[in-house]
C-alpha cells in the first residue's frame, strides 16, 4: 500500500476496483447486521394513576382516565412491561425503579414490540403519600385560557369531552423536568396533567404538569 501512495494518483481502473470494493464491503456489512438497521416501532406515551406494579414479573397497570361517561373519573387499565434498565425520573432527577409505587401518577414512553408494549422510559408526575381517589386527575390539551378568569378548557385526552379547570394563584405548574413555569406560559395546544381538587362549579388545579 505504502508504494502505491508513493507512486502519486491511483489509475482510474485501480479507483474503479476500489469503488467497487467499498461497495462489496457495503453491502456485506448490512448483510451482517454491522451496518445501519432501522429503529424499532415509533411506540406511544401512556399517562395514567399506577394501579398494579409486579416487580418479579416486571408488569405494569395504569388506571386509564376515563373515556366516557364521567369526564372525571378512572377507567380500564393499561398493561406494560418494564425491566431492569427502564430508566424512572421524577422532577428531572433519577429515581430507583423500586420506588414506583401504586397511585403515583405516571407518564410512560412504550414501544409497541411484544404482546405488551415495553417500557422505555417513566417520568412522574406526581406522587402522593397515598393513592388519591377516582376524578383527581384530567389529562389532555388546551383548548382556551382565559388568564383574567383563570380558566383554563381542556379536551380531555382520547376523548370528545371538554373540562374546564380553573387555577389560582398558589397553583404549582411545572414542566416535565419540574422545573416552575408561569401559568401565564401556557398556550392552546399544550399538553398537560393535572391534579385536581374536586369542587363546584370547576374543579381546581393544585398541579399543572406540562408534558409538551
Amino acid at each position: 500500500m505504502g508504494q502505491l501512495l508513493s507512486q502519486g494518483p491511483c489509475p482510474a481502473s485501480l479507483l474503479r476496483k476500489c469503488g467497487l470494493l467499498v461497495v462489496a464491503l457495503a453491502l456485506t456489512a448490512c448483510a451482517t447486521g454491522s451496518g445501519p438497521v432501522a429503529n424499532g416501532s415509533a411506540g406511544k406515551a401512556f399517562v395514567g394513576t399506577v394501579a398494579r406494579i409486579d416487580m418479579a414479573d416486571r408488569r405494569l397497570a395504569l388506571a386509564d382516565d376515563s373515556r366516557t361517561g364521567n369526564a372525571l373519573g378512572q377507567g380500564a387499565s393499561t398493561h406494560l412491561r418494564f425491566d431492569a434498565d427502564t430508566p424512572v425520573r421524577e422532577a428531572g432527577r433519577a429515581v430507583p425503579l423500586a420506588g414506583l409505587a401504586v397511585g403515583d401518577r405516571v407518564r410512560v414512553e412504550a414501544g409497541d414490540d411484544g404482546t405488551l408494549p415495553m417500557a422505555r422510559r417513566i417520568d412522574v408526575l406526581h406522587a402522593p403519600d397515598a393513592p388519591l381517589p377516582w376524578g383527581r386527575y384530567v389529562h389532555g390539551r388546551i383548548v382556551s385560557i382565559n388568564t383574567r378568569s383563570r380558566t383554563v378548557n381542556l379536551a380531555q385526552a382520547g376523548t370528545n369531552l371538554s373540562v374546564r379547570v380553573r387555577y389560582e394563584a398558589d397553583t404549582s405548574v411545572v414542566d416535565l423536568q419540574g422545573a416552575p413555569i408561569d401559568a401565564a406560559g401556557l398556550v392552546p395546544g399544550d399538553e398537560v396533567d393535572v391534579v385536581l381538587r374536586v369542587v363546584t362549579p370547576d374543579p381546581v388545579a393544585l398541579k399543572v404538569t406540562r408534558l409538551r
